[in-house]
């Protein structure tokens, strides 16, 4: 009877070993549990190195923290709420504008759905520039996929001041596929500062 070769296990990580051998000297007179302890409390940092957008659940604790010790609240992504929908619509009427086609650069969807309610009658377009959108998140408008990934810069430059990012990649795609009539095309923000 031949028994199964058993694939040989890899050695646990010690995650206490990875760091500074500045902390590691501080604190060996303290321990080994010392050590993890430092890794626990940088572990946070690291994750938001390493993974980037997955920092929401890196900071759960701190969000907890920070909620209780002064009432903040986290914002939902592209402030998905129904106050900040109502006051781009009355933005967006306050312009005075009837126009045929709305355009404009969508991350979240919520803009769309603000202009949707503003300019119902409006043959409405949105550019897909990050997240995949689906219909509803867009009040039924028409996506147009932004076919370079959101990192790269638009190949257009807008004659206004505009993300490179985001809201040119918008122009860029409207200035080639608009339709007769009167166009919107709604800007978010110009370039980020450091």
């Amino acid at each position: 009877m031949q028994v199964p070769l058993r694939a040989a296990r890899k050695p646990r990580s010690r995650p206490w070993r990875r760091i500074s051998a500045s902390a590691r000297r501080s604190s060996s007179r303290r321990g080994r549990s010392s050590i993890q302890e430092h890794w626990k409390r940088q572990s946070s940092v690291r994750r938001w190195c390493r993974f980037g957008p997955a920092i929401s659940r890196s900071f759960r604790p701190a969000r907890k923290t920070m909620r209780k010790a002064n009432g903040a609240r986290l914002v939902p992504f592209g402030v998905d709420l129904p106050e900040a929908i109502t006051r781009l619509a009355e933005a967006a009427l306050a312009t005075g504008l009837d126009p045929d086609e709305v355009w404009c650069a969508a991350g979240s969807g919520v803009l769309a759905r603000a202009l949707a309610k503003a300019w119902p009658r409006a043959r409405r377009h949105v550019v897909q520039v990050g997240r995949e959108l689906q219909p509803q998140d867009v009040a039924g408008a028409t996506i147009h996929i932004y076919p370079r990934p959101f990192s790269d810069v638009a190949r257009a430059i807008a004659p206004f001041p505009s993300d490179p990012h985001y809201d040119a990649k918008a122009w860029e795609t409207m200035t080639a596929r608009r339709g007769p009539g009167r166009v919107v095309f709604w800007n978010v923000a110009g370039p980020a500062r450091p």
